[in-house]
């Protein structure tokens, strides 16, 4: 694994953490994984990416783990992923999916049963 891809799964790694934990902050996430900015944007360059584009990926595959596998609404998994209102959070969801998260849980992915 060159260190651009091990970057990669760390920064992820480290973001499906951060996200819980509110506002992401490229700084802190800097710190944990023990790269200047710099670095990791190089890093992150070399693989096509960038850091918000992979904070909006991790946002996007925990919005739909929540809204696959718990009856959380789709304002609450809009919070708990990092978005500050519902109506931002379904915008993010349709530019990532091309349909609102309620149309997704439905089609894609089912709450489990009571």
């Amino acid at each position: 694994m060159t260190a651009n891809c091990y970057t990669v799964t760390r920064l992820r790694r480290a973001l499906r953490v951060a996200v819980l934990g509110g506002p992401i902050a490229a700084d802190k996430i800097c710190r944990e994984l023990q790269v200047s900015r710099r670095t990791l944007h190089r890093r992150l360059e070399g693989q096509g990416l960038s850091y918000q584009k992979v904070v909006d990926e991790t946002r996007r595959d925990f919005a739909r783990q929540l809204l696959a596998h718990t009856r959380l609404g789709v304002g609450e998994v809009g919070l708990l992923v990092g978005y500050s209102s519902p109506s931002v959070f379904t915008r993010a969801f349709i530019r990532w999916t091309g349909i609102k998260p309620s149309e997704w849980r439905l089609g894609r992915g089912k709450p489990p049963q009571p």
